[in-house]
């Protein structure tokens, strides 16, 4: 096995990248760790304020179960396209026990974007992997809000509470035809690898600093589809 964060000299457990045998497991358990012995720092924010391209001030903030009514309804507002996309079907509704799951903080984070008007524009899930340090990354966006960069906002700001949980490695299974989701994670350092299922990738993001610098320093190669 090769260095795990794949660039010769890691740095992080002090071998100089010579005969490092760190997993991403291992990892996560050495940062959580070094995590229980550090002061506590200050929480994420839980409600913030965001400015969309067009200009168009939006509110991000935790999912709450009053918000199960106005989600179903942004939900269903979806085009089935849409809906396809997040959930590999065109789901016409959210049952009443996925509702309940978004809100369930053992299950992993959901935040929704709220407009100026009150309705919620979209949602973004950290759902909790079974492999420790991992977490797996979902999106959906109402049509008429797409292309204003609601996505990525959201997306980063989920990138937040990820470290702060101790995961290192992000991942997202989607269609290949989705392209939005691919362009979005791969302009942040994804690489997309291919399933065992026709018509569906997987793409990891990795969280923590050597591999954003390792991105960092090979643009354009995000997209490729590895092995």
């Amino acid at each position: 096995m090769s260095c795990w964060c794949r660039s010769g000299r890691c740095g992080r457990c002090g071998c100089g990248g010579w005969g490092c045998r760190f997993t991403a497991t291992e990892a996560a358990r050495a940062d959580a760790l070094v995590r229980s012995v550090l002061p506590a720092g200050e929480p994420g924010p839980l409600s913030r304020r965001v400015l969309l391209r067009d200009g168009t001030e939006v509110v991000v903030r935790p999912m709450e179960r009053r918000d199960r009514e106005a989600v179903q309804a942004m939900h269903e507002r979806c085009s089935p396209a849409s809906r396809r996309a997040r959930y590999f079907s065109p789901k016409p509704t959210l049952s009443q026990r996925a509702l309940e799951l978004f809100c369930e903080p053992s299950h992993g984070l959901t935040l929704v974007a709220q407009g100026p008007d009150g309705s919620i524009l979209a949602l973004a899930h950290l759902m909790h992997a079974v492999d420790p340090g991992v977490a797996e990354l979902a999106l959906l966006v109402e049509d008429a809000w797409q292309g204003r960069g609601l996505g990525r906002a959201l997306t980063d700001l989920l990138l937040v509470p990820a470290r702060e949980r101790g995961v290192v490695e992000l991942r997202a299974t989607v269609l290949a035809d989705n392209a939005r989701m691919r362009r979005l994670l791969t302009s942040l350092g994804g690489r997309v690898r291919r399933t065992d299922e026709p018509g569906t990738l997987e793409i990891r993001l990795r969280l923590d600093a050597r591999a954003a610098r390792a991105a960092a320093a090979t643009p354009g190669t995000g997209g490729a589809l590895a092995g």
